[in-house]
């Protein structure tokens, strides 16, 4: 797969589709690019359950790599005292880890919550822009085209009931699609302000 196309591929994942998506792939970019939750293979029929990307996966098996790994490592010899020390820095860094793992799942779910926000937005606008080109302004312009001509007929024949009554109703069904035009056209910047706003934000918790 060409760069061009891995892009488009990224982009379409990440902002049009909307289901779960099981990725299986060697390319530690593009999996942190379109995934958030990981289950990896571990052997011997283990599955480890990972709320995160394979590169935050990676720096947590290293961080914890250091601290075991410095915390059993150099000399000294095997007295009571120093099983009691290594025991206690064993359950300081399980800590640790407990309370780095409940802080990253609330900043997975603070920003899976924004950019579920954002999809849902962006999808109510395209919804939006299509209700208002496509069925609401098309009808207003019938509309004014029927009032029009009704007003010509209705004013050479000054008599005719019929005609003025179809004016009113002409004219009250006008004023409702251009309130309900009007309504969305503010929907549609409100939303458009929030996509806005996600969109920065995400961008900055990237960086």
């Amino acid at each position: 797969m060409d760069l061009n196309t891995l892009s488009a591929l990224e982009t379409f994942l990440t902002t049009q589709f909307f289901g779960v998506l099981l990725v299986v792939s060697h390319d530690r970019f593009f999996t942190d690019k379109v995934t958030n939750h990981l289950f990896v293979f571990e052997g011997d029929g283990v599955v480890k359950d990972f709320p995160g990307t394979l590169t935050e996966y990676a720096e947590c098996l290293v961080a914890q790599e250091e601290k075991y790994g410095s915390s059993t490592g150099g000399g000294g010899g095997g007295t009571g005292a120093t099983t009691t020390t290594t025991t206690t820095i064993d359950d300081t860094n399980a800590d640790a880890a407990v309370s780095k793992k409940d802080a990253y799942k609330q900043s997975k779910a603070e920003r899976f919550g924004k950019q579920n926000t954002l999809k849902k937005s962006k999808r109510e606008i395209t919804k939006l822009e299509t209700e208002m080109e496509e069925r609401l302004k098309p009808k207003i312009v019938q509309l004014e085209q029927e009032l029009e001509e009704k007003s010509s007929s209705s004013s050479a024949d000054n008599d005719n009931n019929a005609g003025w009554t179809v004016l009113a109703e002409l004219t009250e069904t006008l004023n409702a699609a251009n309130e309900e035009l009007e309504e969305k056209e503010l929907r549609w910047m409100e939303l458009a302000e929030l996509v806005e706003t996600l969109e920065a934000e995400i961008a900055e918790e990237d960086e």
